[in-house]
């Protein structure tokens, strides 16, 4: 129960916590106006893994393949969105080793 727990509602608060971050200036793209295409796939993202988490939880309780796979896509997305944040800045505001502005 604890690993389905897990395996559905990690990417979700994942994301949540990413979107928030990025609305609230707290976390930066370094693209300037730009970063709102970088926030509007991770809302995207959020609402995607939370239909999938809901589908696949509700309807089809047996098959937890799809819900690992669906996990490690996530994991992989919020990787690439902390790389996006942290060392993969853009030229307008470069990586300075500061996470959080």
């Amino acid at each position: 129960m604890i690993k389905k727990l897990l395996y559905s509602w990690f990417s979700p608060i994942g994301f949540a916590i990413i979107t928030i971050l990025s609305l609230t200036c707290k976390v930066s793209y370094g693209y300037g106006s730009g970063d709102i295409l970088f926030v509007f796939g991770i809302v995207l993202c959020f609402i995607l893994s939370v239909n999938i988490n809901y589908y696949f939880t509700q309807k089809i309780t047996r098959n937890n393949k799809v819900l690992i796979y669906s996990l490690i896509l996530s994991l992989l997305v919020i990787a690439f969105c902390v790389y996006g944040f942290t060392i993969g800045r853009g030229a307008e505001n470069s990586w300075d080793g500061v996470i959080f502005q």
